[in-house]
């Protein structure tokens, strides 16, 4: 799953729609430089865009603040920044641009919104979720008080934070709000497709989340019709296709999930995209299905370097890689390495999610399961009796997780009476 700016013309439909605030007080070598840079980031030509908007923010500095043209110009570098995954480079941007919209008064509320969503994803995509929720509903307020319910600002905002309420909770709200999203996209004209398609691959992915494979795989379906019908490529497609592909390693089906997967790291990797680390880490975990441990490490080494040098190693995705290369070594009885991959993990998972999350327990349990294998039955008992208690808590009875871990644990301490 790949949280991102997806829209890659927000730029451009940001610039065309403050243009005639900044007519009156154009400059030419700054205008030249700014146009310029949003002309090659609409071309995904980053490299270009750095350069020239890097050019106009060196140059709006020198212009006496508060002034539109330097809101404008560390926005869109932040934006270019935070697209490849640099968001070290982005944050100050996009913190100078929020000082700037600020210090601008009424004149700046337009670019409000799209700033705070812009620092909402970033801080959503750094694992700083707690920070990026109040910022992204923020944005949606401004956005929707500045330009209506069906505002490309506005809905860009709901998307994002649905994506972000799918990971986090709660579940009901991340679900009305992608329903809205998407009843609302279906009633534009002209149609936002990219948008659609999008929003259609975030709901499915809600689904996934929430164990419900059957309604996930329409929705999934349906984004992917839509992309191929209007010739969508690039990125966007990719998503869907690696969307498409994680239910379907899900559903034990690797004929049907391999070539997507596949198709979408091609995709990624052409584009220079960072989220070629979530294909890579499906591939891992679909090599381990298989039980092809070999293959497994190697994709998700490969995975683990990528999200570690764009994202840290204390981010969520960085973790649930470890948690997967865990198992992989695991898989290859290498228990030494994979007892401290799965503990760093756990580390990250516990400082941003608490010690009462499925998905911390989910890492209990493998941790259980390599202390057993390593024949350290009073850590593994430890380590099943905490996933335990976090499963009883945060999981009804039935729910087939905390089932299997309840099996699992009473597995092993019959082997412990033998």
């Amino acid at each position: 799953m790949c949280n991102r700016i997806n829209e890659q013309q927000a730029i451009g439909v940001l610039a065309a729609l403050l243009v005639p605030m900044l007519a009156a007080a154009s400059d030419a070598n700054w205008n030249a430089a700014y146009y310029q840079g949003l002309d090659a980031f609409n071309q995904a030509r980053y490299s270009d865009a750095e350069a020239k908007l890097k050019s106009a923010v060196e140059q709006a500095r020198a212009f006496s603040a508060p002034d539109m043209r330097f809101a404008k110009s560390t926005y869109s570098l932040a934006v270019t920044y935070h697209l490849q995954g640099k968001s070290s480079l982005a944050e100050p941007l996009y913190l100078e641009a929020q000082t700037a919209v600020q210090q601008l008064g009424r004149e700046g509320q337009p670019m409000m919104g799209y700033v705070l969503q812009g620092l909402g994803e970033l801080r959503f995509d750094q694992g700083r979720w707690k920070e990026g929720e109040p910022l992204l509903r923020q944005a949606i307020a401004q956005c929707r008080t500045q330009f209506g319910e069906r505002h490309p600002c506005t809905l860009a905002a709901q998307k994002h934070l649905g994506q972000l309420l799918t990971a986090f909770g709660p579940s009901e709200e991340a679900q009305a709000l992608l329903e809205n999203l998407i009843a609302n996209l279906r009633q534009l004209n002209p149609p936002s497709t990219e948008m659609l398609v999008g929003s259609l691959a975030n709901l499915g992915v809600f689904h996934l989340t929430q164990g419900n494979l059957q309604s996930a795989e329409p929705l999934l379906r349906e984004s992917l019709d839509i992309a191929n019908q209007h010739g969508i490529s690039g990125p966007v497609l990719a998503d869907t296709l690696l969307d498409l592909g994680e239910l379907y390693r899900l559903q034990q089906n690797t004929a049907r999930a391999e070539p997507l997967l596949r198709k979408a790291l091609s995709i990624y990797e052409c584009a220079n995209d960072p989220h070629q680390a979530g294909a890579l880490h499906e591939l891992g975990k679909l090599a381990m299905n298989e039980n092809k441990f070999a293959i497994a490490k190697g994709y998700l080494s490969e995975s683990l370097r990528m999200y570690e040098r764009v994202a840290g190693s204390e981010n969520l995705l960085t973790a649930r890689v470890k948690a997967a290369l865990a198992q992989a070594l695991l898989g290859d009885r290498n228990t030494a390495q994979a007892r401290e991959m799965v503990r760093e993990a756990l580390a990250v998972e516990r400082n941003a999610l608490g010690e009462k999350h499925s998905e911390y327990a989910r890492y209990l349990m493998l941790a259980a399961k390599i202390e057993e294998a390593a024949h350290r039955n009073g850590e593994a008992d430890g380590f099943y009796r905490q996933a335990l208690a976090v499963y009883r808590e945060s999981l009804s009875e039935g729910q087939q997780e905390r089932v299997d871990a309840e099996r699992s644990y009473d597995r092993f301490a019959k082997s412990l009476r033998k």
